[in-house]
């Protein structure tokens, strides 16, 4: 259990709430590892300079979260090679990750070819805007 001071407003108070919402599934848990009341949570996550710390760290947290993700996709991208090769694996099994494969091959392209429209429109917009 983290001790902290309701009456503390300090940097450190609200790491260790943040840590604490990061960690425990529930508002009500968190409060309680802090020893805080639950009122008392949901008054701080009011503040707007709690409330932009709060999202700064769950948005850290999730992109750490997809750059493992990433990291472990060429992992999963062999295994459904595998699976698809693997001609021991039942038919249907080995149709599903050739689908998966095929799927997610055409949402990256799509994504790349979006992400080039929006750089140029962007481009435009910025020469317009001189």
């Amino acid at each position: 259990m983290i001790l902290i001071d309701e009456s503390d407003n300090s940097e450190a108070k609200h790491e260790a709430v943040i840590v604490a919402l990061l960690t425990t599934r529930t508002v009500r848990d968190a409060a309680r590892k802090c020893a805080l009341s639950e009122p008392t949570l949901y008054r701080l996550l009011q503040l707007p300079e709690f409330k932009a710390q709060y999202r700064a760290a769950r948005r850290e947290l999730v992109e750490q979260t997809i750059t493992q993700l990433q990291r472990d996709g060429a992992d999963a991208a062999i295994a459904l090679r595998q699976i698809v090769k693997d001609r021991k694996t039942p038919a249907s099994v080995r149709v599903s990750a050739a689908r998966v494969i095929l799927e997610q091959g055409i949402k990256a392209i799509e994504l790349v070819d979006l992400s080039e429209r929006i750089d140029k429109l962007e481009a435009i917009q910025k020469g317009r805007m001189r």
